[in-house]
């Protein structure tokens, strides 16, 4: 099916048209194998991976059932998702 299309063409023309392809494909998938190791190593929360400042900040943060830390830690994750560096000067 996949030569179907390309009647007429040279069989080598085609495989090298393929092969492109595939090193596309392949290229693709590596880098998307990037993002999600750093995903990976990043510590997560029900919101996502946080930033390693954020993580290191919370780390000597003492866990509590106070609603409101919960909330300010749900603020600060927030902040950190954004992604535009602008909360990053708080932690």
């Amino acid at each position: 099916d996949v030569l179907a299309d390309d009647a007429g063409r040279e069989l080598g023309e085609v495989l090298a048209e393929l092969d492109a392809d595939l090193a596309r494909q392949e290229r693709e998938i590596q880098e998307r194998r990037q993002v999600l190791a750093v995903l990976l190593e990043a510590p997560l929360t029900s919101d996502g991976p946080l930033s390693p400042a954020l993580a290191a900040l919370l780390d000597h943060t003492p866990a509590t059932t106070s609603p409101a830390a919960a909330k300010d830690r749900e603020h600060l994750a927030l902040l950190d998702a954004a992604g535009d560096g602008a909360g990053s000067e708080l932690f």
